[in-house]
């Protein structure tokens, strides 16, 4: 550390240190060089992510990714990389709801095309999270017919609902809500031929069906 002061560099000899730290096995300094480093390599995040991953052993270690993390964007809130960073925390955390908070909130306040946020959803789909999917994708929705993921996030809605339906985790009004949907949203998405084509497969009618 002797020689950023000399050098008056904050990030200086950071590849070094990350390589020392990576060897040692400390979390902590390897957590805050990467941290140091990714606001001027926001490409690296794939690479820190793996790292932390890979050397992390439970959720002390991940608490303390997010005290680091929410200090530093504290001190700075537009750093999209830290806001990145601290979803992937909360979706390795398992605690999915938190991890479409900080997309969100993201997203609102950046211009963006929801391209995060159908990703994210995507994610959350594969781990079953199906509610929390079905709000991200309702939040693609609302932003608009001119947006770029409208029609796929009203698509992918109908099938995220259908499959939480299949899965068993639902209630009587999760039935109603499908019926609901799928009667407003396909005679707008049966007029393209790519949605039909992923209709075509989907099993709902013999669940609403249930409905008397």
């Amino acid at each position: 550390m002797q020689g950023r002061k000399l050098l008056n560099i904050d990030d200086a000899f950071a590849y070094e240190l990350i390589t020392l730290y990576r060897f040692k096995k400390d979390k902590q300094a390897l957590t805050e060089e990467y941290l140091n480093i990714l606001p001027k390599n926001p490409l690296m995040v794939n690479q820190a992510q793996n790292a932390l991953v890979t050397l992390f052993e439970g959720p002390a270690d991940y608490d303390m990714l997010r005290v680091a993390l929410l200090k530093r964007i504290q001190k700075d809130p537009q750093q999209v990389v830290f806001v990145n960073m601290l979803t992937w925390q909360f979706l390795q955390q398992k605690d999915f709801d938190q991890a479409l908070n900080q997309a969100l909130a993201l997203s609102r306040r950046t211009i963006n095309d929801g391209s995060d946020i159908y990703e994210l959803c995507s994610t959350l789909v594969y781990n079953e999270a199906y509610d929390t999917a079905i709000r991200g994708y309702e939040y693609l929705i609302s932003k608009g017919k001119e947006q770029p993921f409208y029609v796929t996030a009203k698509i992918e809605l109908i099938n995220t609902k259908n499959l939480k339906v299949t899965a068993g985790k639902y209630v009587a009004s999760d039935l109603i809500e499908l019926e609901k949907i799928t009667s407003i949203c396909l005679p707008s998405l049966v007029k393209t031929r790519r949605p039909l084509l992923l209709c075509s497969g989907w099993p709902i009618c013999k669940y609403l069906s249930c409905i008397s």
